[in-house]
């Protein structure tokens, strides 16, 4: 049967292919693209800004795409931090000097920004691939785990879960506790592929809901609106290219970049598996070697990019520290008081390790290493109490000193969770109200403005 096209070319379909059915196939697509742009319309005039902020946030909480987030490491940590994780936080990068990272605390992987461009793949394997050799995965190397990106939007977050799922190895002494909803999503998760990973990422609500109350109400109406380009991009049969890319609107995207089993990799979601990509010896200056390879695609003009580590969380150690020297303080006491009845008139109550102690509970959980029950044990056993009462002044000069440190970081902790706080709420209504209602009851308002 030979049917003519529009554009007048005569088409043969062969004798088993019911056109019939074909033709409804066609009404039935074109019919779920009007819905899904009808939908995406009604989605994007949603005004987000004629909500109260608590409102607002719920809406955020329930949206069902995921939105876009800051690349800033304090709204990173406090992902980590409300998922469930402890023992990590994020640190940004100034400079592409390894250097800088180097005098971090240990660092678990580095998480890169960069507008993406769309472009041939052969383009970027030649660009980036030169100095990476036989080097892609083989059946006799572990590979890490890894997630696909199967969802817009969500690439910060998995990122993210593709270095901290890594870094959980007992077998490392800086390891991070993941917590009991990673921990559960990693085992769910373990006999998965790439695809099917992403797949379990994308539908795990409690990562959803954390991700997207640090977007913008513009993130969510952007993220709606992507249903209406994507609809309208599927109809098209040709892409055209834009002679200058900056018409294009700019997207972003995060990958990973961490050591494992001895080698170096790059984890990008948007790529079909984890790439190695050297060996873990200097990793950090291989990966910002690679990183810098990826920058110089661009032209000169562009700098929008940004480089985070996520590394050891020193106020957790800190405060691990704090009650070991407690521990072994009471040890020194408790053996002081067999053999001495007045060696506490002999120490200071004003001194700050002392006052600490008396104002928090030290009485936690807590695990001693080797090295301090070793230590624990020696104190059991001393006899002499001039020592006993030297080194209890030494251990509590040092434990001052671990206060000084946690107290700091702490300080500095709380900016970062008040600043994440703030990346939360939806300032763009109040702007909306304050400059109207500043329009209404001032007659020189446009004056205000020009010479402002």
């Amino acid at each position: 049967m030979e049917i003519r096209k529009r554009s007048g070319r005569t088409v043969t379909i062969p004798a088993d292919i019911d056109v019939g059915s074909k033709s409804k196939v066609a009404v039935d697509i074109k019919r779920e693209k009007d819905v899904v742009e009808a939908k995406a319309k009604q989605l994007a005039s949603y005004d987000y800004l004629a909500h109260d902020p608590e409102s607002l946030m719920q809406e955020k909480l329930n949206h069902k795409r995921w939105c876009t987030v800051e690349s800033d490491p304090a709204v990173f940590t406090q992902i980590l931090q409300d998922i469930g994780v402890h023992g990590a936080k994020v640190a940004e990068l100034y400079s592409l000097d390894a250097q800088e990272a180097l005098l971090l605390p240990p660092v678990y992987g580095l998480i890169f920004l960069f507008r993406w461009v769309d472009q041939d793949e052969g383009e970027e394997t030649a660009a980036l691939n030169d100095t990476v050799s036989d080097l892609s995965p083989t059946d006799s190397i572990q590979s890490p785990w890894f997630a696909s990106q199967v969802t817009d939007n969500a690439c910060a977050s998995i990122a993210l879960l593709n270095i901290i799922l890594n870094a959980d190895d007992s077998q490392n002494s800086n390891q991070v506790d993941i917590g009991e909803y990673l921990r559960q999503f990693r085992e769910f998760t373990a006999d998965l592929n790439h695809v099917n990973r992403g797949l379990a990422l994308a539908s795990f609500d409690r990562l959803h809901s954390i991700h997207n109350k640090f977007a913008r109400a513009a993130d969510a109406r952007d993220a709606d609106l992507q249903i209406s380009r994507l609809a309208k991009e599927a109809s098209r049969k040709k892409r055209r290219r834009k002679e200058d890319e900056g018409e294009e609107e700019a997207s972003f995207h995060f990958i990973a970049f961490i050591p494992f089993e001895g080698e170096l990799w790059e984890l990008d979601g948007l790529a079909g598996f984890p790439k190695q990509i050297g060996n873990s010896n200097n990793w950090i200056e291989n990966a910002i070697r690679r990183i810098q390879l990826r920058i110089e695609r661009y032209s000169s003009d562009e700098i929008r990019f940004n480089l985070m580590a996520v590394v050891k969380d020193s106020l957790y150690d800190l405060r691990r520290e704090t009650r070991a020297q407690d521990a072994i303080l009471r040890t020194i006491e408790k053996r002081l008081s067999k053999i001495s009845s007045n060696w506490q008139d002999l120490l200071s109550k004003q001194h700050l390790a002392q006052q600490y102690r008396e104002s928090v509970d030290m009485d936690l959980a807590l695990v001693l290493t080797d090295s301090e029950n070793k230590e624990i044990q020696i104190i059991s056993d001393e006899s002499d109490d001039i020592a006993l009462l030297k080194l209890h002044a030494a251990k509590r000069e040092a434990l001052a000193n671990t206060i000084k440190q946690a107290n700091s970081e702490e300080l500095s902790r709380l900016d970062q969770q008040k600043y994440a706080l703030k990346r939360q709420f939806e300032y763009s209504s109040f702007v909306r109200t304050f400059i109207a209602e500043l329009r209404e009851n001032n007659e020189n308002f446009i004056e205000l403005f020009e010479t402002s």
